[in-house]
């Protein structure tokens, strides 16, 4: 639902830029990104490290200016996500063979995850909309971004919906420099950590195994992005 509200914002603030005066860009850039494990902590044990990795993207925008100094933006971006270990699950199960043992497994099944989401690479399609106002040659801006993420290891494809802050300086009439972060509202993936106690017990017909589930969490990963970059104003739209 919030998906499908963003994008009907997105096409009534596509048509309001697009039919008053508006001015065309390209921009290109580069900056790190981090997926984050929240909660990051399950029975003393930390679930996965945080680690950031290079960025880069390429992207259009169509921006009208107010007479009241506001801007209203709507844009298309390519962004490349270099593969993160941030994804990566860093404790294991516990097997030592005694009698009692306690353990931990994820989704009912798997003892680990995070393999193959920490060793693709990434790429994200992104409609950003944002709202600013001019401060001089100061444009701070925030604003909402939905994104479509696919990776070369066939995992993992989602849409996301993202809040956004920036900020612009204008060098020149034609060229600016950027400056904006962008934040996952909707998570990346999804998994459940339970932790498990194993007992042998000994029986005339010999040992059997006694399973009992003493803790279950579930965890949420989101992403995030830092990207500086350039834009070229290409002209204005009578």
């Amino acid at each position: 639902m919030k998906k499908i509200c963003f994008l009907g914002i997105m096409l009534i603030a596509a048509h309001g830029i697009v039919s008053a005066q508006t001015s065309f860009s390209v921009n290109a850039g580069t900056g790190v990104w981090a997926p984050t494990c929240n909660p990051n902590k399950f029975d003393g044990h930390t679930i996965c490290k945080f680690e950031v990795a290079p960025t880069a993207f390429v992207g259009v925008a169509a921006t009208k200016t107010f007479e009241s100094n506001l801007t209203a933006s709507i844009g298309a971006d390519f962004h490349f996500l270099m593969s993160n270990y941030g994804y990566k699950m860093h404790f294991d199960s516990e097997w030592d063979g005694d009698k009692t043992t306690i353990f931990y497994l994820w989704d009912d099944t798997d003892s680990g995850f995070g393999d193959f989401e920490a060793a693709a690479n990434y790429y994200l399609i992104a409609l950003p909309v944002r709202i600013g106002y001019n401060i001089g040659k100061f444009t701070p801006n925030v604003g909402m971004e939905f994104g479509y993420r696919l990776n070369d290891n066939n995992v993992d494809k989602n849409g996301s919906l993202s809040f956004s802050a920036g900020l612009e300086y204008r060098l020149s009439p034609k060229f600016a420099l950027t400056l904006n972060y962008a934040s996952n509202v909707t998570s990346d993936m999804n998994h459940t950590a339970h932790k498990v106690k194993k007992t042998c017990i000994e029986t005339e017909d010999g040992w059997v195994e006694n399973f009992e589930n003493l803790d279950e969490k579930k965890f949420n990963w989101h992403s995030q992005r830092l990207e500086i970059g350039v834009n070229y104003r290409l002209g204005k739209s009578e």
